[in-house]
């Protein structure tokens, strides 16, 4: 069967069941930065999975900036690699025997006509040019992230989900590579799906902040209203508030 028409904002409705742990959530959202915010284990990364099309036992309905991506109800849903989405996991890996020029042109492969175009943008807002035929031994800690940000961006995607980008950089390098999240943000006009477990990072980035608990949604809204509501001060130790 056939995806429904596509409709304004996103949705994401999921229930996904695996031993010991339960994801059961549906929510909705207009805003082009979404932040997911929760504590560990709380099911961030698997609803992305599941974005992603990683759990097709899952019960899942997903629309994103307006396209649906899957109607479990329908029977219909798009191949992971047809959801033409840019994902950067919590530990991204880049090829050590490719240089960086080498390794973002793995990502613009999926890019197709507009290869060219999606990857002098992601080396552009990245400021990466001058580390094109470089070794990835030969980069720092913040330029292996704005290389996997770019290697995310060169495939042209519909949407760009991100995983914790900043949790293992030092305080110093997250602070150089912030910028580049924001400009992605400012000058790209991407729909991103952001994870972070750090409330000042969710305030500068977030247009709309989701808090998961256990599986469950437990407040959705502005950024500065949800991370001091009622609903999320029972976990501000274990979300470092």
């Amino acid at each position: 069967m056939s995806l429904p028409a596509a409709c304004p904002g996103s949705l994401v409705e999921i229930e996904f069941r695996r031993p010991q742990f339960e994801l059961s959530v549906k929510f909705e959202w207009d805003e082009q930065v979404l932040v997911l915010f929760g504590p560990s284990g709380s099911g961030k990364s698997t609803l992305l999975e599941c974005l992603l099309g990683l759990h097709p036992s899952a019960h899942s309905r997903f629309r994103l900036d307006g396209r649906w991506l899957e109607d479990h109800d329908a029977g219909a849903r798009l191949r992971v690699e047809d959801r033409a989405l840019g994902w950067v996991p919590q530990a991204p890996t880049l090829f050590p025997h490719l240089d960086v020029a080498e390794n973002l042109a793995f990502g613009r492969r999926r890019a197709g006509v507009s290869a060219e175009s999606a990857l002098a943008r992601a080396i552009d807002v990245l400021e990466i040019g001058h580390l094109l035929g470089r070794r990835v031994d030969e980069l720092s800690g913040g330029e292996r992230s704005r290389v996997a940000l770019g290697r995310a961006l060169a495939s042209g995607p519909r949407a760009l989900l991100l995983d914790e980008p900043l949790a293992a950089l030092d305080v110093a390098l997250r602070a150089r590579v912030l910028p580049y999240l924001l400009r992605i943000r400012d000058e790209m006009d991407l729909p991103i799906v952001y994870i972070t477990h750090d409330a000042d990072e969710a305030m500068l980035i977030g247009e709309r902040v989701t808090v998961l608990d256990r599986g469950r949604l437990v407040e959705s809204g502005r950024p500065r209203e949800v991370l001091w509501s009622r609903a999320v001060l029972p976990l501000a130790e274990a979300l470092g508030i």
